[in-house]
């Protein structure tokens, strides 16, 4: 019953959210730091970006908290010292 009584919880949420978000795109290579910076909104969303995009590129599929939480620290400070560094050099930029 418990398991039933998420589900529903889970899916009335889902569609509750979808009725809010916009379809944009967005070129993430064009995005300099100082606009990661001040999006708040999508901050999350392009980290989860980011993060795929690197995975790609090192073929290491797995998602860790610590590894977002590394990520998300770097972007932070590498964007706040380089604001009009494109946000795909910043990431690339992490050690």
């Amino acid at each position: 019953m418990k398991r039933i009584l998420m589900i529903a919880a889970l899916a009335t949420a889902m569609s509750c959210g979808m009725s809010v978000v916009q379809a944009e795109e967005q070129d993430i290579a064009q995005i300099k730091c100082s606009e990661f910076i001040q999006d708040k909104d999508h901050m999350g969303m392009i980290l989860m970006w980011l993060d795929g995009y690197a995975s790609q590129k090192s073929d290491n599929t797995v998602l860790s908290d610590e590894w977002m939480e590394k990520l998300s620290l770097h972007m932070a400070s590498y964007c706040s010292q380089n604001p009009d560094t494109p946000i795909l050099e910043a990431a690339e930029a992490m050690e």
